[in-house]
């Protein structure tokens, strides 16, 4: 007699690839839900001319609306990626991140530290931006204390993006982002991590995050190849 649970058995059955499969089918077949009912909506507002028909008209539109971004952005979490590869100045890449950052006005402060290096990256841009905005989005909602951010050039032939967030507690980073859907909570599927380590094997990088006890804080690194065209 077997001792297998029926859970064990089901989730041998459903790898993850399966489920990443029926999620991008299924959130394509839901915003064209989304749209159908936007068009009706926006018939709705022509024939609505009350007041507080029409202002209740609008908040489902706006509702609509932020449903479909947000479906949107979880959609392109399972999006092909096929990078293009460009040589990129990795003194302009920091500089772009440091002034979109900046410019958010978002919080908290982050030190962008002064760099020598002079050296191009191979990668795409997409990318790039993509990994950059979650990183930082990360650092918006846990980094209360700020963080600093720096890039230096190894001797192996890469360039590294390096992020440092001081920690009131230790924390141990050795799985962020190798198991998606595993603590999910309104709004987060543990996807943005999964995602960035998807993209950064693509681009032929590398991902390191550990804590430092020494200095109480956590360290993340990213590593992209010098360009040597």
């Amino acid at each position: 007699m077997s001792d297998s649970s029926p859970a064990k058995d089901q989730d041998a059955l459903v790898p993850l690839g399966a489920v990443v499969a029926f999620l991008k089918h299924h959130l394509h077949d839901v915003r064209n839900d989304l749209n159908a009912l936007n068009l009706e909506a926006m018939l709705l507002d022509v024939y609505v001319t009350d007041k507080d028909g029409a202002e209740s008209v609008q908040r489902i539109q706006e509702s609509l609306h932020q449903s479909a971004t947000r479906l949107g952005a979880l959609s392109r979490k399972f999006s092909e990626v096929s990078p293009g590869s460009e040589p990129l100045s990795a003194q302009f890449v920091l500089t772009s991140w440091r002034d979109e950052w900046n410019s958010s006005g978002a919080a908290p402060k982050i030190d962008w530290e002064p760099s020598t290096v002079q050296a191009n990256v191979k990668a795409d841009p997409v990318h790039l931006g993509e990994i950059f905005r979650e990183w930082l989005s990360n650092v918006k909602q846990y980094a209360s204390a700020g963080a600093v951010i720096s890039l230096a050039q190894n001797g192996e032939g890469e360039v590294i993006f390096r992020l440092v967030e001081q920690k009131s507690e230790p924390v141990d980073p050795s799985e962020w982002g190798e198991r998606p859907f595993e603590k999910p909570r309104r709004g987060s599927y543990g996807l943005g991590l999964w995602r960035v380590r998807n993209l950064v094997k693509a681009n032929q990088g590398s991902w390191r995050q550990y804590y430092s006890p020494e200095d109480s804080c956590l360290v993340t690194e990213l590593s992209l190849p010098v360009s040597k065209g």
